[in-house]
């Protein structure tokens, strides 16, 4: 994740976050995110000095759950951002879709592994 604020994923955004300190890295299938392709285009980078106030706080919020791991936090966000028809970036998203899933990849063999030791 750290690697994403560092290419991108954060690059208009200001504040706080910026100065948090980095989580450690929690291991990724070779197919992660951070060394998922990059977007290209306007909205390459996770805000722009281009978006609204609203897209800002809820892309933070997301930015932090992810950072820390915390998939209710980007869930809550998401939902919050729905519930206030707040537009999050196609391209932010994509991100955030590519780090569910590589976290999703990532339980996978521990879940088969608990279901083994139970039976």
């Amino acid at each position: 994740m750290h690697q994403m604020a560092q290419q991108g994923l954060m690059a208009g955004i200001r504040g706080p976050m910026l100065a948090m300190p980095t989580m450690p890295q929690m291991p990724y299938p070779a197919a992660s995110v951070a060394s998922a392709p990059r977007p290209q285009g306007p909205c390459a980078g996770a805000a722009s000095n281009a978006q609204s106030e609203p897209q800002r706080m809820y892309m933070m919020q997301i930015v932090a759950g992810m950072q820390n791991g915390d998939i209710g936090t980007v869930a809550a966000a998401l939902s919050g951002a729905v519930r206030a028809a707040v537009s999050i970036p196609d391209a932010f998203l994509a991100t955030v879709k590519q780090w569910m899933d590589s976290r999703q990849q990532s339980a996978l063999p521990q879940q088969q592994q608990q279901q083994q030791q139970q039976q």
